[in-house]
């Protein structure tokens, strides 16, 4: 029998498996008496990761597994620990995804994990924005020779710049402002900004291959660092989110070392991988 490559969606490559015959069902993931296999996983990818197609990189594959793999343990943990699912949860994804956050928001309460100093804002603020910044704007090309006549150009009369930036810039880069405004370092790679950086006010950078095609920076002013005042909610943000993602990590290694779990992330591998050649042969 043979699925429609067509139709399938997120590892649904993986519906080859439904459309193959069927293996002695083994566990890809075991949790004390709760036994899990790839069928599972396949589940879970169709319910969190529906906009995932096949086929799709083994490494890449390995980061859902993982991703898998700590879900069910925060997941088991939070059951033993006497959590229950949210009330108005209708599917299963909800009930766990609402079990963990009410576990984790415990186990922050009892360790304190996400408390957030004036130090840490401070550090971040630094890292962040206690640098001088500049406003640029830049002029995007995918043509070389067109990039180089309006870089020669611009270079003499800086004044037309604005003038190529609405002839050659799409209308994307436009609405998005990409890269115009006010910059710093870290908004930049920083082979980037070591050339932007350099230029005096008002001057034009040399012509820079970028991605695909070539871009054209004038910087415009230098700026003062932004207050923190201005920025301390983004920073707060950014620290709560960073110590969330702490602490989901270290309570499901804290699991994993101490329930009796096992987990064979190469036994999904090999299916469907396996799953994947037989399904790109039959096309």
């Amino acid at each position: 029998m043979r699925c429609a490559g067509a139709v399938l969606a997120v590892l649904l490559v993986i519906l080859a498996i439904s459309c193959a015959e069927e293996a002695e069902r083994e566990a890809l993931l075991r949790i004390g008496e709760q036994e899990l296999g790839v069928d599972d996983f396949i589940e879970y990818m169709g319910d969190v990761h529906p906009e995932i197609k096949a086929p799709i990189e083994e490494e890449v594959l390995h980061t859902f597994l993982r991703e898998f793999e700590e879900r069910k343990l925060l997941t088991y943990g939070a059951a033993r620990s006497g959590v229950v699912p949210p009330r108005d949860a209708e599917t299963e994804i909800e009930r766990e995804s609402g079990m963990i956050a009410r576990f984790l928001t415990e186990e922050a309460n009892k360790s304190g994990a996400l408390e957030i100093d004036e130090e840490s804002i401070m550090e971040l603020y630094r890292k962040r924005y206690g640098e001088q910044r500049a406003r640029i704007r830049s002029i995007f090309f995918d043509d070389e020779a067109i990039a180089r006549r309006v870089h020669d150009t611009v270079r003499r009369y800086p004044n037309r710049f604005e003038r190529y930036m609405q002839e050659h810039n799409t209308e994307r880069i436009t609405a998005e402002g990409i890269g115009q405004g006010a910059m710093t370092r870290h908004n930049m790679p920083e082979w980037l900004s070591e050339k932007v950086f350099a230029l005096r006010e008002g001057r034009v950078s040399e012509l820079i291959n970028f991605g695909d095609g070539y871009v054209i920076v004038q910087l415009q002013e230098y700026l003062q660092p932004q207050p923190l005042d201005e920025v301390r909610s983004l920073l707060y943000d950014e620290l709560a989110a960073g110590k969330r993602d702490e602490l989901r990590r270290n309570v499901a290694a804290d699991l994993r070392g101490r329930l009796e779990s096992e987990f064979n992330p190469q036994l999904a591998v090999d299916i469907l991988t396996d799953s994947r050649d037989k399904e790109e042969r039959q096309q």
